[in-house]
């Protein structure tokens, strides 16, 4: 007759499942996130035009941490909207095997702190900071900053060339060595939106320094001259794709990612 006793899991085994369970996977990347990585260690200025989705947070993390490995790189400052402070860049580094052992600064609240977390590798910042940052920049040298790479997530947060966190963000661009701007939706208003993000990526190189030329090469005007409605001209989109497209990625998901075959319910 068979018994039908359950065996008890010895201590050893035990231990073994919860170091088992403790086993953080390794990020990989898909090819497309290889492709931009690689071009962004060749490059140093780069939109990362990638929809939602698309992995953009990681394939940074892997870029800062090779740059960082051949002395390219000393740290990165990312400016983004306070909820992807909190909840994307430090989650990011802890959920991969080989970002965890970056340190994340999260400079928000009272305790916010630069100087004493010199440590970290990666110091996150929301655009309503930013005026406390140049505070704490003020009177340094270059050389003395803890980050020589900059990242803005979601860089729509700066299309309005007319604001103050631009203006801002503006003077603290040439400052840094390399430049790194990432959305899935560049330009949810029209073209005239892109001025101020390439302003962060090249300094005017692509689309020029004054807002006022940009409006003449590419737009007219039309309606009330006091309301300032402008219009793209005739073939004016591909002369901007043209002359954005070596500081640019840009990527669908439709084209990138393998998802299942639609279930339809």
């Amino acid at each position: 007759m068979l018994s039908t006793t359950k065996k008890t899991p010895s201590r050893r085994s035990k231990r073994k499942s919860r170091r088992i369970a403790k086993v953080k996977p390794r990020w990989k990347g898909h090819g497309y996130q290889r492709m931009c990585i690689a071009r962004g260690f060749m490059q140093k200025f780069i939109g990362y035009f990638l929809d939602p989705g698309l992995g953009k947070t990681t394939l940074i993390l892997q870029l800062y941490k090779m740059l960082k490995m051949h002395d390219k790189v000393k740290g990165m400052l990312v400016i983004a909207p306070i909820r992807v402070c909190h909840l994307v860049w430090p989650l990011e580094t802890q959920k991969w095997s080989n970002f965890e052992h970056m340190k994340v600064n999260v400079m928000h609240g009272d305790k916010k702190d630069l100087w004493g977390n010199l440590d970290a590798d990666i110091h996150v910042i929301n655009p309503a900071g930013l005026p406390w940052l140049m505070d704490q920049l003020k009177g340094k040298r270059t050389t003395s900053w803890p980050f020589d790479m900059l990242t803005v997530d979601e860089s729509t947060m700066f299309k309005n060339h007319e604001s103050a966190r631009f203006k801002m963000m503006k003077k603290l661009v040439p400052r840094f060595a390399r430049r790194y701007i990432l959305t899935g939706t560049p330009i949810p208003n029209g073209y005239m939106q892109l001025f101020g993000q390439m302003q962060i990526v090249d300094e005017g190189r692509s689309l020029g320094t004054k807002i006022g030329h940009y409006r003449y090469e590419y737009f007219r005007q039309y309606g009330n001259p006091q309301h300032k409605n402008f219009d793209l001209q005739i073939g004016a989109e591909k002369r901007i794709n043209k002359k954005i497209a070596p500081f640019i990625i840009r990527l669908s998901a439709e084209d990138n990612l393998k998802l299942p075959p639609l279930i339809e319910n």
